[in-house]
């Protein structure tokens, strides 16, 4: 079946309304409806299904890609089951999250050990799930990405690169770093935990946004390593050529 870049757009499961199977695909993309470990506000767990509603609705014109519209990319079917798990785990930890609020770290996390190591098991389940998907479809000759949810949602892709690939690159861009072993008793949630003793040979590289200017922070091995304040212009020139040199080494 044919895409009309000028017609309707159709809501037929896929992302952007492509007419693309996943066996087709050049591209991947993994929807993980996960928002267990986030302490405000919930609500990213739907990101992925109000994305894919949207989609449809997007221009596909792009200056330096002719015919995007051709683009084979595929988005797999938004997981039931681990939303209903990401639901009834953020009824458990309601309380907790008020008790950390009202009691102390200390005490709520004593109080609600048996909550923290519940979620913390979740996450290391969704982490492996995810990486041996990736893993397989990565050595099928696929790009993937992963559309979340939380911090912790890319993890497992980011395993699955560190067994495929001698080295890579991360590039946060956030309003913080995090840059915490845990926050809140939840050890799967930020960019260091990413950076196991396994991937040694990671580079990361945060910009977080301030105004009208933001700061780039590069990390080696778990250490910071330089750090600098940028306009948003000349900063995003840099990614920009970072992006690019990593596209032509096939790295990403």
């Amino acid at each position: 079946m044919s895409f009309d870049p000028n017609g309707v757009g159709v809501a037929n499961g896929n992302i952007f309304g492509f007419p693309v199977e996943e066996a087709s695909a050049d591209i991947v993309i993994i929807p993980i409806p996960w928002d267990v470990t986030a302490s405000y506000k919930k609500g990213t767990s739907a990101g992925p299904k109000a994305i894919l509603n949207a989609s449809t609705q997007l221009d596909f014109f792009h200056p330096k890609v002719s015919k995007a519209y051709e683009t084979k990319v595929f988005m797999t079917p938004i997981s039931e089951e681990w939303m209903a798990i990401n639901d009834r785990l953020n009824m458990e930890a309601a309380p907790y999250f008020s008790a950390l609020e009202t009691e102390g770290e200390e005490k709520a996390s004593a109080d609600y050990i048996q909550v923290i190591n519940t979620i913390n098991d979740a996450q290391h389940a969704l982490s492996s799930n995810l990486e041996e998907r990736t893993l397989s479809l990565i050595h099928s000759g696929k790009i993937c990405g992963v559309l979340g949810g939380e911090h912790s949602t890319p993890l497992g892709l980011i395993k699955a690169l560190d067994k495929t690939y001698g080295s890579f690159s991360v590039l946060q861009i956030d309003a913080h770093a995090d840059l915490r072993n845990a926050y809140e008793g939840f050890t799967q949630l930020n960019l260091k935990s990413y950076l196991s003793p396994r991937l040694i040979d990671t580079q990361c590289s945060i910009v977080l946004p301030r105004k009208s200017k933001a700061v780039k922070v590069n990390i080696k091995e778990g250490v910071l390593t330089g750090a600098f304040s940028a306009s948003a212009c000349s900063l995003s020139r840099s990614i920009g050529e970072t992006t690019e040199s990593a596209r032509i080494t096939g790295r990403s």
